[in-house]
């Protein structure tokens, strides 16, 4: 694994170090692209992704000078804001759809309208990608990027575990509380959810929401009703404190929480449950995926909606482009050819082996997923996706106050009653 991580830092570096020795000036005859990207050394994504940037470097010298630059998830958000405002913004970029992260960069016109690409491409078009991911990419009328990457939510139970203490899988709230219990009570983390940053107990809250009368309309209508603090909402905060009560999750929310920890806790065979979604998924180990057993949500209490009637998913990550860039006559046509190979099939058929499920319609290698990323898929096959509380979240400032106020609850901090009104709260005050 160490090994790994060095050559594909190494592949970073060398993509990276004309940029960052300066020599990503304009050279007479090439097209200097800065193309900023999370698909590195951290994601599943970027064992395969980087050799294709590499690879089309190679290729393509002549006329692209391509100088990549990587950034966790986080420290991207960050970038953007800080160029955008500097007005030095990448030439293309990852990134996610929804208002929430694009709305400020088309308040600043920063994007181009990826109509125009698809007007001159003739590889691809618009009608290749799926609509749900159209429209994720959508404001205000105007597609501001092009989708790439869908998910799905999934639930995992490590079955060695549950065969070792003769139990079933649960599937209801109250046999996860009693499994749980012997999983306890035996050194093991019964389920593997912590708050960090929000990360992942998020969807996680909203998953549970959806169970409850009236959940499902409730986070549709956010945006326009703003109603945060309902009885669901404090049903679920309930459900998440008597988790942590109960021993349910790790002792140290905060420092197992965000993706990574989180999944690393279940991927090493420390916890016997999880809720994850196919960018860690497409990490797990093939001993972890050969125990791993995909399963529905176990029902809630007073639960109305059947977790096996539907599952939370989005179109959420794909790129998006600097309109500038795209009308610098000396930028353009390298623009397009990098945007042609981005979306190419050959490169979804490498992304597929990192756990990317593609927002593209083609003859697509289904296994090329890895097993436990296909059962996730057949499990939920036809099922009808449904968004969550932070896809509704359009001010930036209400979605870091509701995941803020997630890790007090995960950590025992607040009460439920508390956590409720401190995102109520940040919902009156936003001006969004």
């Amino acid at each position: 694994m160490k090994r790994s991580i060095v050559t594909i830092g190494t592949i970073l570096l060398v993509l990276g170090s004309a940029f960052a020795g300066g020599s990503g000036e304009q050279q007479s005859g090439v097209a200097t692209l800065r193309f900023a990207t999370t698909w590195g050394a951290a994601d599943s994504k970027g064992t395969y992704f980087i050799p294709m940037l590499e690879a089309y470097r190679a290729e393509n010298a002549d006329s692209v000078n391509l100088v990549v630059e990587e950034y966790g998830s986080d420290d991207m958000v960050t970038k953007i804001t800080v160029e955008l405002a500097s007005g030095e913004l990448p030439d293309i970029f990852s990134y996610w759809g929804g208002i929430q992260r694009l709305g400020p960069l088309v308040e600043g016109d920063a994007l181009l309208d990826m109509n125009e690409y698809f007007a001159v491409t003739s590889v691809v078009s618009r009608e290749d990608f799926t609509q749900a991911g159209i429209n994720h990419f959508t404001i205000d009328g105007t597609l501001r990027g092009i989708p790439m990457e869908a998910n799905v939510a999934a639930f995992v139970c490590n079955r060695e575990m549950f065969e070792q203490f003769g139990l079933d899988f649960p599937a209801t709230y109250e046999d996860m509380l009693e499994v749980g219990r012997v999983f306890r009570e035996n050194g093991i983390i019964p389920f593997a959810m912590a708050s960090n940053g929000g990360n992942p107990s998020h969807f996680w809250f909203s998953e549970m929401y959806k169970q409850f009368p009236g959940g499902l309309e409730e986070i549709r209508d956010l945006p326009n009703s703003r109603r945060f603090a309902t009885e669901n909402a404090l049903r679920v905060a309930q459900i998440i404190d008597e988790m942590r009560r109960n021993e349910m999750l790790p002792a140290d929310t905060v420092s197992n929480g965000a993706w990574g920890p989180a999944f690393a806790l279940y991927n090493e065979g420390r916890a016997a449950m999880i809720y994850t979604y196919p960018w860690m998924l497409g990490s797990m180990d093939q001993q972890m995926q050969d125990k791993s057993v995909v399963i529905d949500v176990p029902e809630l209490p007073g639960a109305t909606e059947s977790p096996a009637s539907f599952i939370s998913g989005f179109a959420t990550f794909g790129f998006v482009v600097n309109r500038a860039s795209f009308e610098d006559p000396a930028k353009r046509e390298a623009l397009i050819s990098f945007m042609d190979f981005m979306i190419s099939d050959e490169m979804f058929n490498e992304l597929m082996q990192g756990g990317l499920i593609p927002t593209k319609a083609y003859d697509m290698p289904v296994d090329a997923f890895n097993d436990v990323m296909q059962q996730t898929l057949r499990h939920y096959q036809d099922r009808p996706q449904t968004t969550s509380h932070f896809w509704q979240m359009h001010d930036p400032a209400v979605a870091n106050a509701f995941k803020a106020a997630l890790d007090e609850l995960y950590a025992g901090i607040i009460t439920p009653e508390d956590f409720v009104d401190q995102v109520q709260t940040a919902f009156d005050e936003s001006d969004m």
